[in-house]
């Protein structure tokens, strides 16, 4: 395959950090690759609201087994606690992370504490959900679900549309998915392109015997030995 190419078991290895991902970029990744529903939420450790809203959903644990099926979850801290081994380098990461979610908060035009965004898997902003009230965790939740329900409807349709271009679920012998079209095949090794044009590289002993059936397919209609 292409040098310089991340290998696609790499790129599918990478571990969630918890139930919260703390880097825009890979949980918009993960959302992208999962096909599930970006839910950012914008907060500060001192505001009530903001308590009220983790102690009465975040934390159920209902709550938390259904996100871990539907979504994909990012925290904006506006007051960050980080752990390092040195005082230098836990100011530097603080610092880091009060800038991040500040520019995230103007990019999104988000106003105050708690915010809820829910984005969908190509980045789409199609819910939006401002302030919390002590009782409403339900209520909250309602507007979550309903956005994931519109969210996935439409990521459904756009699915289809990208199967009808040649994309179509690869998965490796340890059973990890991802959505891509085959953009190149030579000798056994493969370059697959993922919906948002991220490239990656494989070897198709590497991947489950399905691929692997279908890859045979391919050539035999194409005349490859």
């Amino acid at each position: 395959p292409d040098k310089g190419l991340p290998e696609l078991g790499a790129l599918l290895s990478s571990q969630k950090k918890g139930p919260w991902e703390d880097n825009e970029a890979i949980a918009k990744r993960r959302a992208s690759r999962e096909g599930k529903p970006l839910l950012i939420w914008f907060t500060d450790p001192r505001s009530a609201p903001g308590k009220a809203l983790s102690e009465e959903l975040f934390a159920r644990a209902e709550f938390g087994a259904w996100a871990d099926e539907k979504l994909v979850r990012l925290i904006v801290d506006a007051n960050p606690s980080v752990e390092t081994d040195s005082f230098a380098e836990h100011d530097n990461k603080v610092l880091r992370r009060k800038q991040e979610a500040t520019e995230m908060k103007k990019r999104y035009k988000v106003l105050g504490h708690p915010t809820l965004l829910l984005l969908s898997p190509s980045g789409e902003v199609v819910g939006r959900y401002r302030g919390y009230k002590r009782g409403d965790a339900d209520f909250t939740w309602g507007l979550i679900k309903q956005g994931e329900i519109a969210s996935s409807t439409a990521y459904g349709q756009l699915r289809k549309n990208l199967e009808k271009k040649g994309y179509r679920e690869w998965q490796d012998t340890k059973g990890r998915k991802v959505f891509a079209k085959l953009l190149n095949y030579h000798k056994g090794n493969l370059v697959l392109i993922e919906p948002d044009g991220l490239r990656s590289q494989t070897k198709e002993e590497r991947l489950s015997s399905q691929d692997r059936e279908w890859i045979k397919q391919q050539k035999m209609l194409r005349g490859i030995q």
